[in-house]
């Protein structure tokens, strides 16, 4: 495993590369330090190129993730050929599977129905988690209602591992700004994961996610929320990139 600095303009984003479990192995070594770790897809490079304010933000993640398989594709084409991809769901399981009973969860979802499809998921696979609780984000229009009672409640349990689950980019302003409250808790941010590891929604197909399509898939499910990120604001960022580079 090895680190690489990738460059988004004013923005440098942490990558950390190599196979899923050296990458893997390397966030479970360091739980419990204060840490954001962000499994890392082009949607996030597109949102930090179109916004400039979020330049400062994504500055502060600690470790990031190749997400999707054109980034690792991408790194692979630039010499980083052991690069593998470190996927929000799977480096989930692996690091929930890993855990024991002195390594404390808390976890932050989008809404009360997934928070508590979530609660069943984990009672019946992993049994003996500690889990010190859950929540999720009560939303009135564009802001967050509840913020300042759901950091106070993190703080009391200061759990070593948070998950936040509520997509990006808000999941990494979130993540960012607790950091400071939370000198003891690794924070990473896994975007549709509950929904996928808890089956609310379907999963792609292995041989689909292996030859880079699972945006398709997705699309195909979900084409009114996801239309204009996959066949516009993605595909515009990529032809930028190009020019900028």
């Amino acid at each position: 495993m090895h680190k690489s600095n990738l460059k988004l303009k004013d923005t440098q984003l942490s990558f950390f590369l190599g196979s899923f479990r050296s990458v893997a192995d390397y966030i479970f070594k360091n739980i419990g330090n204060s840490l954001v770790v962000l499994p890392t897809s082009l949607h996030d490079f597109a949102s930090v190129w179109d916004e400039s304010s979020l330049g400062k933000i994504y500055n502060q993640i600690d470790i990031c993730t190749t997400d999707g398989m054109p980034l690792v594709w991408s790194f692979r084409f630039f010499g980083k050929k052991s690069t593998e991809r470190v996927y929000g769901p799977d480096l989930m399981a692996y690091l929930l599977e890993k855990s024991d009973s002195n390594m404390s969860h808390y976890f932050l979802g989008a809404n009360p129905i997934i928070e508590q499809k979530l609660q069943q998921y984990l009672g019946l696979n992993f049994p003996l988690l500690n889990t010190t609780g859950s929540s999720f984000l009560e939303k009135d229009s564009a802001e967050i209602k509840n913020e300042k009672i759901v950091l106070n409640k993190i703080k009391e349990v200061a759990p070593n591992l948070l998950w936040i689950g509520i997509g990006s980019p808000k999941q990494v302003e979130l993540a960012v700004k607790w950091k400071k409250d939370l000198p003891q808790t690794t924070i990473i941010c896994v975007g549709a994961a509950f929904d996928l590891i808890t089956h609310s929604k379907p999963t792609a197909p292995v041989l689909v996610k292996k030859i880079g399509l699972e945006w398709l898939f997705r699309l195909i499910l979900e084409p009114k929320r996801l239309g204009k990120r996959y066949l516009v604001r993605i595909p515009l960022f990529i032809i930028k990139y190009i020019f900028y580079r």
